[in-house]
């Protein structure tokens, strides 16, 4: 949370879900499941997307969004619904970029392999944060961040567009 909040931009490649920092409550209470710090835990997820919208300094969010995750009912459908809006929403902020992709492209991408999130500082290394189901890693060696910036790369270059995407995301909502 620090990282993001330090971050100048950030990348986010999410091949599964809906990137965290543009997560409804009720997306992320889905995904999150459940136990006794549930509602901690989708709080604090909702907090972090603050740093999108600040009024100094917002961060700037790319995100990639892999079409399945969208088209994958993990909650109820007026929720999916929700977070469809929400992202269309989010994409009409100037810092925030959202991109989908497909994973039925004809050839294998970076994308495919694992969600990442690149984090670049204004006065820093970049480094590279790892989710998983509870929990995290960070990778911090210039050459593996290199390795995952230029992966972010091509990634932007095989994507949608923005306005592809977002067209995707409306029709998409309309279906549910």
């Amino acid at each position: 949370i620090g990282y993001e909040r330090a971050a100048s931009r950030i990348t986010d490649v999410a091949p599964l879900l809906v990137p965290g920092l543009l997560q409804t409550a009720d997306y992320a209470r889905a995904v999150l499941g459940e136990g006794p710090d549930i509602q901690r835990r989708v709080d604090l997820r909702v907090e972090r997307a603050e740093i999108l919208t600040r009024p100094r300094n917002p961060a700037a969010l790319r995100a990639f969004v892999h079409t399945e995750a969208l088209a994958r009912p993990v909650a109820p459908a007026e929720v999916m619904r929700a977070q469809m809006r929400h992202l269309l929403r989010m994409a009409e902020l100037p810092n925030v970029i959202i991109q989908t992709v497909t994973g039925y492209a004809r050839w294998w991408m970076p994308s495919l392999a694992n969600p990442f999130i690149l984090i670049e500082f204004p006065e820093a290394t970049p480094i590279v944060h790892i989710e998983h189901y509870r929990g995290g890693a960070f990778v911090w060696e210039i050459q593996e961040v290199r390795s995952y910036a230029a992966a972010a790369d091509e990634i932007t270059q095989r994507a949608m567009t923005p306005t592809q995407a977002a067209e995707v995301i409306a029709e998409m909502e309309k279906t549910l």
